[in-house]
Order: C-alpha cells, then sequence, then structure tokens
C-alpha cells in the first residue's frame, strides 16, 4: 500500500459535525441530511463515499462536488435520517490506497463505528453552546 502524502491537518479533508458541514442541525426522523467536506486540493483521491448505518445495515453514499475553490473543494451528499441516531464515516479511495475520516481523523485502515460522527434526530442543544 503506498504511503498519502505527509499527514498535516493542512492537506486533509476535514469534517467537524458543525452547522457549516452539517444541514439541517437538528432533523427529525424522516428529514433530508445534507453532510459537506472540505478537501484541500493537494489531496488526491479518486472517489469518496459516507459510510452510514440505516436500521441496522451499513449503507454507502458516493459524494458529489459541492463547490471548487482555489485552495480546496467542498463535497456532498445527502441523506434521508432514517433513525434517532445516525452514525457516520467517511472513505476516500485512490488506485493504491484507502482511509477514513472520522471523528478522531484519518486512518489507513477500517475503523471502529464507536470513534464515527453522530447526528441525533430532533435533539437540539440549548443556543449558549453555540
Amino acid at each position: 500500500m503506498a504511503k498519502p502524502s505527509p499527514s498535516t491537518s493542512l492537506n486533509l479533508p476535514h469534517h467537524d459535525g458543525s452547522e457549516l458541514y452539517v444541514f439541517p442541525r437538528t432533523p427529525e426522523v424522516g428529514d433530508q441530511v445534507t453532510l459537506r467536506i472540505r478537501v484541500p486540493k493537494g489531496y488526491i483521491f479518486a472517489k469518496s463515499f459516507v459510510r452510514v448505518y440505516e436500521d441496522g445495515e451499513p449503507r454507502s453514499y458516493e459524494l458529489t462536488l459541492d463547490k471548487k475553490g482555489k485552495v480546496e473543494d467542498w463535497w456532498k451528499v445527502q441523506l434521508l435520517m432514517v433513525n434517532k441516531v445516525m452514525r457516520y464515516r467517511f472513505v476516500f479511495l485512490d488506485e493504491e490506497k484507502y482511509e477514513w475520516l472520522n471523528g478522531r481523523g484519518i486512518s489507513q485502515h477500517d475503523v471502529h463505528s464507536n470513534n464515527d460522527f453522530v447526528i441525533f434526530a430532533g435533539t437540539r442543544a440549548p443556543d449558549w453552546v453555540r
């Protein structure tokens, strides 16, 4: 397996679950949810998917280019909020690599779901949290 480019936070994909990356922030079951991810121009990949669990079954959906920038591009995927809790992680694929992005960062091996990003349906944090 080929080694990826040097791992600094400046040249790796980023998603943190905030309102810049997830819309709406407080979905209900049945709502459409948009997930966005920021990818620096120097990060090379052929395809990217988000992996979620729907009714206990893993599902993968391909990301599409949302907006091109000078330094970075934004990718997105739209999902249906099927369950009260949505756990998700991203995978970036290329000829000789696959890298997972979850709440702990980038990994060059399959990762456990306990570090996945999480969205809770119908849960609204108090305004002071933001």
